[in-house]
């Protein structure tokens, strides 16, 4: 199945391990690195919108400006963005988009989850950073990962670095996408 992007109007091929009949989430263009919020049902694309672009390079802004992501379009992605002082990738972000989707379905007031269950997800290895720092796992809107379970509605409650294990609860509610 292909796509073509919203902002530079190349086709997206819509890799195999994704599910046409019923997928609800994010993907990022090979060509542009624009994050593209997409939604298929019984092998038709049902939405399509831009959730974030890269700027070109006359529209960069300065380091330090404080509202580093004015291409989002996402409410919820927005509202945890805006909130950073700090410029996060959109790519960086799609990152755990396989985590999240797999957190907003998954019905239960707790996990425990391997290391190794969450990089099966992404499709590629935790930085080290995960292995070695209990503050990577932080509940902390500025890190891309946290953003991941957090707009699930999920936080981690605790980690195990020893045993490269971590426990989600649920929290109140998901956060709102609109």
């Amino acid at each position: 199945m292909e796509i073509s992007c919203l902002v530079c109007s190349k086709n997206i091929v819509i890799p195999d391990y994704y599910d046409v009949s019923n997928y609800d989430g994010q993907i990022i263009c090979p060509d542009c690195r624009s994050l593209l919020h997409i939604k298929l049902a019984a092998s038709k694309l049902r939405k399509l919108e831009i959730v974030g672009s890269t700027p070109a390079p006359a529209a960069i802004k300065p380091a330090g400006n404080p509202n580093p992501v004015d291409a989002v379009s996402t409410p919820s992605i927005m509202n945890l963005l805006s909130r950073n002082s700090e410029n996060i990738s959109t790519e960086s972000i799609a990152r755990y988009n396989k985590l999240r989707d797999f957190l907003t379905t998954y019905h239960a007031v707790q996990l425990h989850m391997a290391f190794e269950q969450i990089e099966g997800m992404i499709g590629g290895e935790l930085p080290t950073e995960a292995y070695t720092f209990k503050s990577w796992w932080a509940n902390n809107r500025h890190n891309p990962q946290a953003i991941a379970w957090m707009e699930a509605g999920w936080e981690i409650f605790d980690v195990d670095l020893q045993q490269k294990r971590l426990v989600l609860r649920r929290t109140d509610q998901p956060e709102s996408s609109g």
